[in-house]
């Protein structure tokens, strides 16, 4: 049960951010301060506050905050393991999370993490369908990316 709640938090992160970096890519050059082939390379955290904010949806990013740490975590055998050693908090749901160096996530419990994959797939359709994400008619995510149709009218 274990491994099934953290590949399944995993699998949701992971696709949250491949989203988020192909947005980024795809962008009219000018829309994001962050250049299309510079995606690769640049932290996560720059590219989702960056889209946040174009978006005008910069009331999520400590959502995304809680994501990118709880699924760094999972990368460290569930210890948290911050580059910078120092423990950090945050709220959700009215309840604190705490992240302590060393430490697993005790609060991760298997509702915690469905209701975190469930928000993640909300605030993911808020980005996709807000400015200026849903202005894009083509979203290269992988080798042999087909354009998405453009209708009339839906953009408006």
């Amino acid at each position: 049960a274990v491994m099934a709640k953290w590949f399944t938090f995993h699998q949701a992160a992971m696709t949250s951010e491949e989203t988020i970096r192909s947005i980024v890519r795809s962008a009219t050059p000018g829309t994001y301060s962050i250049k299309p082939e510079a995606v690769p390379r640049i932290e996560f955290a720059r590219l989702y506050k960056e889209v946040l904010r174009a978006a005008t949806l910069s009331q999520h990013q400590e959502f995304f905050d809680i994501m990118r740490e709880t699924r760094n975590t999972i990368h460290t055998n569930g210890f948290y393991s911050p580059p910078d050693g120092r423990p950090k908090s945050f709220s959700y749901r009215g309840q604190t999370l705490d992240f302590i160096p060393g430490r697993g996530l005790e609060w991760l419990n298997d509702t915690l993490a469905i209701q975190l994959v469930h928000d993640l797939g909300d605030r993911m359709f808020e980005i996709v369908v807000a400015k200026p994400a849903v202005d894009f008619a083509y979203c290269p995510g992988s080798a042999g990316a087909l354009p998405l149709p453009v209708v009339e009218g839906e953009s408006e």
